[in-house]
């Protein structure tokens, strides 16, 4: 048996390649704003670091408001909200508003 060393050159840094600056940035933020959103008691449906309509490839948090609990606190801390009506004859309600940085989607069922 024999043993031969071999000589490993120093590691070199690299960029990282998937999760870039503005990756990290998106879960930073979505991170955040998640842990917020948990701790008034708001249960979180979906959430996503690159989001569709009408997040824009920002952070995105999809939330089904209960009529049963109020979403008060969240709406008191988000910006400015946008309502649109979509879904079968207009029966779902979807709001979004902006909230420490990532977009937050409101969905109810209207009344019928």
């Amino acid at each position: 048996m024999s043993l031969h060393l071999i000589h490993i050159p120093a590691q070199r840094t690299l960029a990282p390649r998937v999760l870039n600056v503005d990756t990290i940035d998106r879960l930073a933020r979505l991170n955040d704003a998640v842990r917020a959103i948990r701790r008034m008691g708001i249960r979180i449906l979906e959430q996503t670091p690159c989001g569709d309509f009408p997040a824009e490839g920002e952070p995105c948090i999809r939330i089904a408001h209960d009529p049963h609990q109020s979403i008060a606190a969240l709406l008191d801390a988000a910006g400015p909200r946008t309502w649109v009506m979509f879904g079968r004859a207009g029966r779902t309600k979807r709001a979004a508003c902006a909230f420490r940085g990532v977009t937050v989607i409101i969905e109810m069922e209207a009344p019928q």
